[in-house]
């Protein structure tokens, strides 16, 4: 009896692990940035370029070293992102950027959207990393910190 008990629990994890699979599968990558060393008033380097990530075109964003430029994704590109995607990635950025500042150092958020006139709904999941402030960031060191966060969607009920 214990060999068909562990039978089934090895069953049911191996199931379920192929369930996950299929989710990931189905969700794309469509934003991602990198910030690190982020100086008092912004940064150095700050590069912006649309990349393809899971098959799928999206901003990928790299900032870095202590400068004066916003780390901000480009606007106006229809082809990158549609609005639906542009506000619904800021919203999940803004909010991961307060958890970050209130010590969160990682995490994930997700928001599910009906877009009038689409027969799916979109589903937008964003997870994040961050370290730990080193240090009090002056106009020439940084604070020390990396942050990584990535928006991925879903497209449930085609």
């Amino acid at each position: 009896m214990n060999l068909k008990i562990k039978l089934l629990k090895l069953s049911l994890v191996f199931g379920f692990l192929f369930f996950i699979g299929m989710q990931d599968a189905a969700s794309k990558q469509i934003w991602s940035l990198t910030q690190t060393n982020k100086g008092l008033f912004g940064y150095r380097n700050v590069d912006w370029y649309q990349g393809s990530m899971d098959g799928t075109l999206g901003w990928v964003g790299n900032c870095s070293e202590p400068g004066l430029s916003r780390c901000k994704t480009p606007r106006g590109i229809s082809n990158v992102l549609d609005p639906t995607d542009e506000a619904i990635v800021d919203a999940l950025v803004e909010m991961a950027e307060l958890r970050i500042g209130n010590g969160s150092r990682g995490g994930h958020e997700t928001r599910t959207v009906q877009v009038q006139g689409e027969s799916f709904t979109r589903v937008y999941r964003i997870t994040w990393t961050a370290t730990d402030i080193v240090r009090r960031p002056d106009e020439f060191r940084g604070d020390g910190q990396t942050i990584s966060m990535a928006v991925d969607r879903e497209d449930v009920g085609l």
